[in-house]
C-alpha cells in the first residue's frame, strides 16, 4: 500500500510539477501580454495627447474665425442697412423727380395739342380762304377767258368781213 500510495504521490507531484511548468509559461506569457499592453497603452496615451493638442489649436482657430466672422457679418450688417437707407432716399428722389416730370410733360403736352389746335384751325381756314381765292380767281380767268375769246371772235369775224 506505501508503495501505490508513493506513486500517487509522485503522480501527483509530476502533475504538481507540470502544472507549475504550465502555469510558469502562462505567467511568461502573461508578462509578455502585459508588456505588449503597456507599450500600446503609452501608444494610445501619446496618440490621444497629441488629438488633444490638435484639437486645442482646432478649438483656438476656430475661436478666432467666430470672432473674425462676427466682425464681417456685422460690418456686412451695418453696410447693408446703409445701403437700404441711401436706396429708400434715392427711391424717394426718383419718385419725386419722376413726378414733377410727368407733371412738366403733361404740361407741355396740353400746350402742344393746344398749339397743334390753333395751327389746324389756321390751316383749314387758309384752306378754306385759298379755296375762294381760287374759286375767284377761276371765275375772274373765265370770265377773262370768255372776253378774250369773245375779242378774238369778234377780231376774226371783223376780218373776214373785210
Amino acid at each position: 500500500r506505501i508503495a501505490k500510495d508513493l506513486e500517487t504521490l509522485e503522480g501527483d507531484q509530476r502533475d504538481v510539477a507540470d502544472c507549475l511548468h504550465s502555469s510558469g509559461n502562462a505567467v511568461r506569457k502573461i508578462d509578455r501580454c502585459q508588456v505588449s499592453i503597456s507599450s500600446r497603452l503609452s501608444q494610445c496615451q501619446a496618440d490621444v495627447s497629441r488629438t488633444m493638442s490638435n484639437l486645442r489649436g482646432i478649438d483656438e482657430r476656430l475661436a478666432r474665425l467666430e470672432l473674425h466672422t462676427s466682425e464681417r457679418f456685422s460690418a456686412l450688417n451695418t453696410n447693408f442697412e446703409s445701403l437700404t437707407s441711401k436706396i429708400s432716399k434715392l427711391e424717394s428722389e426718383v419718385s419725386g423727380h419722376v413726378q414733377r416730370m410727368e407733371a412738366g410733360v403733361r404740361q407741355q403736352m396740353c400746350a402742344l395739342e393746344s398749339r397743334m389746335t390753333g395751327m389746324m384751325e389756321d390751316v383749314r381756314l387758309a384752306v378754306a380762304s385759298g379755296r375762294r381765292w381760287s374759286d375767284m380767281d377761276s371765275d375772274q380767268s373765265l370770265i377773262q377767258m370768255t372776253r378774250k375769246i369773245e375779242l378774238a371772235n369778234s377780231v376774226r369775224d371783223q376780218r373776214v368781213g373785210v
